[in-house]
């Protein structure tokens, strides 16, 4: 992990300290349904009921399109058929 010490801003307006940061491949899907792409993961400490927040970029570097309401992701795969 890179050190990293800028604050960032909470959800609530509050100020969060930073870990650090860390470059991950990161696998999408199951099976032959999956892609990876590599992903910067800024880490904080931090209460919440997340584990990772995906940020746009990273979204659409994946090609992923998000639905809240059915809390599901869709991505385009070279799945062979």
């Amino acid at each position: 992990m890179v050190p990293f010490r800028e604050k960032i801003i909470g959800f609530s307006g509050e100020r969060v300290s930073t870990k650090g940061y860390i470059d991950l491949v990161t696998t999408f899907g199951r099976g032959s349904a999956t892609r990876k792409i590599k992903i910067r993961y800024l880490v904080v400490d931090a209460c919440t009921s997340y584990n990772a927040l995906l940020g746009r970029s990273s979204l659409n570097k994946l090609g992923a399109i998000v639905s809240t309401p059915h809390l599901a992701m869709k991505f385009p795969t070279e799945r062979v058929k």
